[in-house]
């Protein structure tokens, strides 16, 4: 279903403003529509409101990869949220998420829910630091420090 979405996207021109995106073990996009994806600059360049969950059976590869064209083709995204982000999560995958948010010119709100601090949210938070102009709000929810932890 999400292929047949996608695919219709691209092909009626269409730019969207809003993504809201769930992946789980049944999200699975083909490899042409990704290729499809990389080539449309316009679908994702309007793209303002973008909410991302994960579980953790979802393919990494396929979450990197989108993370990765979002990155390179949605710039002007003004409301970020992260949820169920897990410290078990792959680097690459936590890589393609800084990507994102470096590359935005105007992020305002961010929103990042997950279940402890691990090391790879550092990453996340000091990216945030190319936002510091337009940034307004921002939330870290549902996170347990742990003694050893540098931000408690």
């Amino acid at each position: 279903m999400i292929n047949l979405l996608f695919n219709l996207l691209i092909e009626s021109g269409a730019t969207l403003h809003k993504l809201d995106i769930y992946f789980s073990e049944f999200f699975e996009i083909w490899p042409e529509i990704l290729c499809s994806l990389e080539r449309n600059e316009q679908l994702f360049s309007r793209l303002q409101h973008l909410s991302l969950s994960l579980v953790p059976e979802f393919s990494i590869e396929i979450a990197t990869k989108l993370l990765r064209i979002l990155a390179k083709n949605a710039t002007k995204i003004i409301a970020m949220k992260l949820d169920k982000f897990y410290s078990n999560y792959e680097s690459q995958l936590f890589n393609a998420l800084i990507c994102i948010i470096e590359s935005q010119k105007q992020l305002k709100h961010f929103s990042l829910l997950g279940e402890d601090f691990p090391k790879e949210y550092y990453g996340i938070v000091s990216a945030l630091e190319s936002q510091k102009k337009s940034l307004q709000e921002v939330i870290i929810e549902y996170f347990s420090c742990r003694p050893h932890c540098a931000m408690c």
